[in-house]
C-alpha cells in the first residue's frame, strides 16, 4: 500500500513538470558541435580501413601471395566482427556510458592500424589480426552515433546532427575506396607495391593516433542538462534501466522488427555490393583499378549529400515512413540501371549512376537509423542502432559468399539481378511498417508525462485503478483538452502492457473498465 502511495505522489510530480514550459529544463551546449567534430574525424579513420584491401584485391593478393578470396575477408571481417562484438558492445555502452566506449573504440582503431602498418613486412595474417581488431572496436562506433547525437543535440537538429554523426564513416569509407589505388600502384616489383602499401598504412595510423589523443583531452560523456523533452524521458528510464528488459521490448515491436528486415536487406545488399565491387567492376573494364576505386568512393561522397540533405527533410517534416520507401525505391531502381550501364559497357552512365545510387542508398542508411530510434524511444538510441546495424552486417555476411557465388558460376548481370530482387523485397516489407513515432510525441507535454509514468509502471508491473484514478484527476486539473489526455494515455498503457504476463493482462483489463468510466464521465 505505502509503495502504491508513493508510485501516486511519483505521477503527481510528473503532472505538476508537465505543467511547466519544459524547454526551461533544456538547454543546448556550443561544445557539442566539437563532440560531433571529434566523433566524425575518428569514424572518417575507422571507416577508411573497412575497404583498404578489398579495393585492390588484385594487387594485394600478388604482394602478400594469397587468393583473393583471402583478401575479401578483410572487409568480410568488419561484419563478422559486428556479429561477434554487437552483445558486449552494447552492454559497455549502456554500462560505462559513451565517453569509456569512445575510448575504448579510439584504442582499439589505434592499435589495428599500429599493426597493419608493421604488417607490410610481415605474413598476410597480421594483416588479418590487425583487421580483426579495428574491426572489433569500430562496432562501438556503430553503436555510439545514435547515443552521441540524442544525448548532445535538440530535436530540431537531430535528424542532421545524426546524419553527419554517419558522415565521418562515410567519407572514410569513401577514402577507403579512393587512397589505396592510388596509394599503391600495380607493379610485378613487390618493392613498390610495399613502399605504396606503408605510405598509405602510415597515413591511416598518423590519423588514429591523432584522433585518439585529441579524444582522451577533449571528449566528454553528456551535457549537464538535457537538450530535450525525448532526453529527459531518456535519462528518467536510464535511472532504472534493464539493459535485457529494454532489448526484449524493443524486440517485442512488430514495427520494429519489420524495420530490422528492411534495414538489413537495404545495407547487407550495398555491403555485399561493395566487397566485390573491384571483381564486378574488373570483369567489364580490365586494369582500371582507379576508375574501380573512384566510383566506389563517388558512391559513398555522394550518399554524404544525401544523408544530410535526408536529415534536413526529416527535422523540417518528420515523415520519416515516407522517406525511407522513397529513398528505398530510388536506389532499387538506381540499381537497375546501374546494372545495365556495367553489362553495356557505358563508363559514363557508371558514373552517373554510381552517384545517384550513392545519394539514395546512403540516404536511407542514416534515415532508417532515426526512423528505428523513433519507434523505440524511450529506450535506448545505441541498442537500437546497434540491432540495426547488427541486422545489415548478418545479411551483408550472409549475401557476400552467394553473391560470389553466383557471380563466379554466371555473371555480374545475374548476380546484381539477385540482390535488386532483395530489394524489392525491402520495398514491400517498408510498406508494412506502422509509423509510430514515439520520440515526436515525447516532445509533447502530455505524451511527456504519460511515458515517465509508463516507465513507472513498467518498473512495478502493477498499480491500482484507484492510483490511476486520482492521477487522472490530478492531470484534467491542469489540461482542459481532457479527451485527449484519456485517449493518449490509456493508449500508450495498452501498447506498453500488453506485452506482459498474465498479472499485467489483469491490469489491462481493470485500465480498459478506468477508461470506459472515465470517458462516460467526461463526456456527460
Amino acid at each position: 500500500m505505502e509503495e502504491e502511495k508513493k508510485l501516486t505522489g511519483k505521477c503527481e510530480e510528473y503532472a505538476r513538470v508537465g505543467k511547466t514550459d519544459s524547454e526551461e529544463e533544456c538547454q543546448l551546449y556550443k561544445i557539442r558541435w566539437l563532440i560531433l567534430t571529434i566523433f566524425m574525424v575518428y569514424t572518417v579513420a575507422a571507416g577508411v580501413q573497412w575497404m583498404q584491401y578489398s579495393i585492390i584485391t588484385n594487387i594485394i593478393s600478388k604482394y602478400y601471395k594469397v587468393e583473393h578470396y583471402e583478401v575479401e575477408w578483410t572487409t568480410m571481417l568488419h561484419m563478422l566482427a559486428y556479429i561477434v562484438c554487437i552483445v558486449p558492445a552494447l552492454w559497455m555502452l549502456e554500462s560505462m556510458g559513451n565517453r569509456v566506449t569512445m575510448l575504448a573504440a579510439g584504442a582499439g582503431i589505434c592499435i589495428g592500424a599500429w599493426i597493419k602498418l608493421f604488417a607490410v613486412n610481415l605474413s598476410f595474417g597480421w594483416v588479418l589480426v590487425g583487421q580483426a581488431i579495428e574491426a572489433s572496436a569500430q562496432v562501438l562506433t556503430f553503436s555510439l552515433a545514435g547515443s552521441v547525437t540524442a544525448t548532445w543535440f535538440g530535436p530540431k537538429e537531430i535528424a542532421v546532427a545524426g546524419s553527419l554523426a554517419l558522415f565521418g564513416d562515410q567519407l572514410g569509407a569513401g577514402l577507403g575506396f579512393v587512397l589505396p589505388p592510388l596509394y599503391v600502384e600495380n607493379s610485378d616489383d613487390n618493392s613498390v607495391i610495399g613502399q605504396g602499401l606503408y605510405n598509405l598504412c602510415l597515413t591511416i595510423t598518423v590519423l588514429s593516433t591523432f584522433i585518439f589523443v585529441v579524444m582522451v583531452v577533449y571528449f566528454k560523456e553528456c551535457p549537464d542538462k538535457p537538450p530535450s523533452n525525448a532526453q529527459i524521458v531518456r535519462r528518467e528510464v536510464k535511472k532504472n534501466a534493464d539493459t535485457m528488459l529494454s532489448f526484449k521490448k524493443m524486440m517485442s515491436k512488430k514495427s520494429f522488427l519489420l524495420m530490422l528486415a528492411a534495414y538489413g536487406l537495404h545495407i547487407g545488399v550495398f555491403n555485399a555490393h561493395a566487397t566485390l565491387l573491384n571483381r564486378i567492376f574488373g570483369y567489364y573494364f580490365a586494369n582500371r583499378e582507379k576508375d574501380g576505386g573512384l566510383i566506389g568512393s563517388l558512391i559513398i561522397f555522394c550518399g554524404l549529400i544525401g544523408a544530410i540533405l535526408a536529415g534536413i527533410y526529416l527535422d523540417w517534416k518528420h515523415l520519416f515512413k515516407q522517406t525511407s520507401i522513397f529513398l528505398f525505391i530510388c536506389s532499387t531502381t538506381c540499381m537497375i540501371g546501374y546494372t545495365f550501364a556495367l553489362y553495356y559497357q557505358n563508363l559514363f552512365l557508371v558514373y552517373l549512376l554510381a552517384c545517384l545510387l550513392g545519394m539514395f542508398m546512403f540516404g536511407y542508411y542514416s534515415v532508417g537509423l532515426q526512423m528505428a530510434i523513433e519507434l523505440v524511444h524511450p529506450y535506448s538510441e545505441g541498442t537500437a542502432c546497434g540491432l540495426m546495424l547488427l541486422a545489415a552486417q548478418v545479411t551483408g555476411f550472409i549475401l557476400t559468399p552467394i553473391y560470389r557465388y553466383i557471380f563466379e558460376t554466371t555473371s555480374p548481370l545475374e548476380a546484381n539481378f539477385t540482390l535488386v530482387g532483395l530489394l524489392v523485397v525491402g520495398i514491400l516489407i517498408s510498406l508494412t511498417i506502422p509509423p509510430n513515432y514515439r520520440r515526436q510525441e515525447a516532445e509533447n507535454k502530455v505524451n511527456y508525462v504519460s511515458q515517465i509514468a509508463i516507465v513507472n509502471v513498467e518498473e512495478r508491473y502493477t498499480i491500482s485503478s484507484l492510483d490511476l484514478w486520482n492521477w487522472k484527476i490530478e492531470l484534467d486539473s491542469h489540461h482542459r483538452n481532457d479527451h485527449s489526455v484519456a485517449d493518449v494515455i490509456m493508449a500508450s498503457f495498452s501498447e506498453q502492457l500488453l506485452i506482459f504476463d498474465d498479472e499485467c493482462f489483469v491490469l489491462y483489463l481493470q485500465l480498459s473498465v478506468f477508461h470506459l468510466l472515465l470517458r462516460e464521465l467526461l463526456t456527460s
